[in-house]
């Protein structure tokens, strides 16, 4: 499994967010120049989406972070995507 914050996700462009609540999965898809990534996310057990833009509106992406099975994406508007998991991969 690669390592989450060796991903290379500055920049990119927030596509979806999809969770499925039957298998416990998240998939968080992006476009990053020309390329969509998907990243999945296993067995999930939490996923916080906020969208109130404290920094202004942007569907780009920060920085993202780790801590445990805390996977956090920070957007430019000042949101913090995180999902609990216990695994994820690219897509």
């Amino acid at each position: 499994m690669a390592n989450f914050t060796d991903l290379n996700l500055h920049d990119a462009t927030l596509i979806n967010i999809e969770f499925d609540w039957v298998n416990a999965l998240t998939l968080v898809s992006f476009k990053l120049h020309l390329e969509n990534i998907v990243i999945k996310f296993s067995d999930c057990t939490n996923v916080c989406i906020p969208n109130e833009s404290p920094c202004g509106q942007s569907a780009s992406v920060n920085t993202i972070s780790q801590d445990g099975n805390t996977f956090k994406i920070e957007m430019q508007s000042g949101d913090v995507i995180s999902v609990n998991s216990s695994s994820f991969c690219v897509e």
